[in-house]
């Protein structure tokens, strides 16, 4: 056996047997290969589950690495002035900035707790940055997938937005950019012994043209991947969208007939209640970012209409520049007590919902339903061990409220991704975390004194 944990509470995620105490879960070739009571099994790597609980690894389903080293950088400002100042920010990055940005967002994902990651990025997007981006993923050991996003064009909507014709490109600059990503698919996404994949993307349903959408999905599915794009974040966008189009996005979406668990929609804040509907109807995937639409003063999503009609959801910390941490457990629990609060209503979204968000929905956009975010035998084994004996914690009556409720990534003490153990008693098994963030705080030094020169110049 690779490796037993040993002695654990495990918060397995299986309703037949939600959690199991004083238990063990041995591990091999990458997956779980038994469950149960602790026994005398050995292993290559014991870890001692004592006063501990063992869940599935978290899955951040939408975020922008690249913005990492835009933490704290631009502070309270609506969207789409914000989004000016990031987009200025991020054309400025170089592939070893690039590389440094992801480097740390990797590595804060897998200390907070996040065994998969969902990166989307629109600048930077040449192939010497992508493959950067895919090299500094696969160091830390963290699975994910990386969205290379085509241009923002020219839309019937778009056109409509300030400064269209200065920040958004003809639309056949798109088609010529998707054979770069198709490129990056075919090579990335065949080697072996890597976690990460490319998968097409877009920025914005309303910056997109009807037509790229569908080359998209065609191309997603040739590929047996997924597309991930923004959606109706901002108020102004469904009325942009619906003066050029006389649709609304997600109405336009699915009379595409392009709506599914593996086409992300990130936000879906100012959608309708026929919008809520049809994402239901088709099963649509909504990735919701509570701590980031709180953040930029977005709105919020309409969560519990979206689950009672039926559509999928999972949970993203959304980038670093508009959260500002990875940390998926201030996630999970903003995203309950955002929709109590503005329901008036204690019950309307409780704490497993939202823990299932973050693991097995979040495993099912991925592709990946059945087979990870849950803690059983034949699955893969992603999982976090959390130290559960700390005075912000204790006592715990309900593991799955206490992890949503009470914890934080500070709490995670091992991770395990792909049957490697990857960080051990919060100690990265494969960089040196002390060298890279020294590293990253001189490259960001560097880049702040561009970017204020670059601003006095504009």
């Amino acid at each position: 056996m690779d490796i037993l944990i040993k002695n654990a509470t495990i918060v397995t995620n299986d309703p037949q047997r939600p959690v199991l105490r004083n238990s063990s879960v041995g591990v091999e070739d990458g997956l779980i290969v038994s469950v149960g009571k602790a026994g005398s099994s050995s292993a290559d790597v014991v870890l001692q589950g004592d006063g501990k609980t063992l869940a599935p690894g978290l899955v951040n389903a939408h975020t922008h690495f690249h913005q990492a080293l835009a933490r704290g950088l631009e502070e309270d400002l609506a969207l789409y002035p914000w989004l000016d100042k990031m987009w200025r920010f991020s054309r400025m990055l170089t592939s070893a900035e690039i590389y440094a940005a992801t480097l740390l967002g990797a590595i804060e994902a897998v200390k907070s707790g996040s065994t998969s990651v969902i990166t989307h990025q629109s600048h930077a997007t040449d192939r010497q940055s992508v493959l950067k981006a895919v090299q500094a993923m696969n160091a830390v050991g963290l699975r994910a997938v990386f969205v290379r996003s085509s241009p923002r064009v020219l839309t019937k909507a778009s056109e409509k937005m300030k400064n269209a014709g200065k920040l958004f490109k003809p639309p056949e600059e798109a088609l010529k950019d998707s054979r770069v990503t198709e490129e990056l698919m075919g090579e990335v996404n065949r080697s072996r012994g890597g976690l990460v994949k490319v998968w097409p993307g877009f920025p914005n349903v309303l910056t997109t043209d009807p037509d790229f959408i569908l080359k998209s999905c065609e191309m997603a599915q040739r590929y047996g991947v997924g597309v991930h794009t923004h959606c109706s974040e901002d108020r102004s966008e469904p009325i942009l969208y619906n003066k050029g189009y006389g649709l609304r996005p997600i109405e336009a979406l699915y009379k595409m007939d392009v709506l599914s668990p593996m086409f992300h929609l990130a936000h879906c804040v100012w959608i309708s209640k026929k919008e809520v509907q049809l994402l239901g109807k088709a099963g649509g995937c909504v990735v919701h970012n509570p701590v980031s639409n709180m953040y930029l003063a977005d709105g919020v999503a309409p969560i519990p209409d979206l689950v009672k009609a039926g559509a999928t959801i999972a949970l993203g910390s959304d980038g670093p520049a508009s959260n500002n941490t990875q940390d998926m457990f201030p996630v999970m629990k903003s995203a309950v007590l955002l929709q109590k609060v503005i329901h008036l209503n204690p019950s309307v979204m409780t704490a497993p919902q939202a823990f299932r968000m973050a693991t097995s929905e979040g495993a099912k956009i991925l592709g990946l339903e059945g087979k990870m975010g849950v803690i059983n035998e034949g699955m893969k084994a992603d999982m976090i061990l959390v130290n559960m004996k700390k005075s912000h914690i204790q006592p715990v009556y309900r593991e799955v409220s206490s992890l949503v409720y009470c914890c934080q990534g500070g709490d995670v003490e091992s991770a395990i991704i792909n049957g490697k153990v990857v960080m051990e008693n919060g100690v990265l098994m494969n960089v040196d975390e002390v060298k890279t963030l020294d590293d990253i705080q001189r490259i960001a030094n560097h880049l702040l004194k561009r970017v204020r020169r670059s601003e006095r110049h504009n």
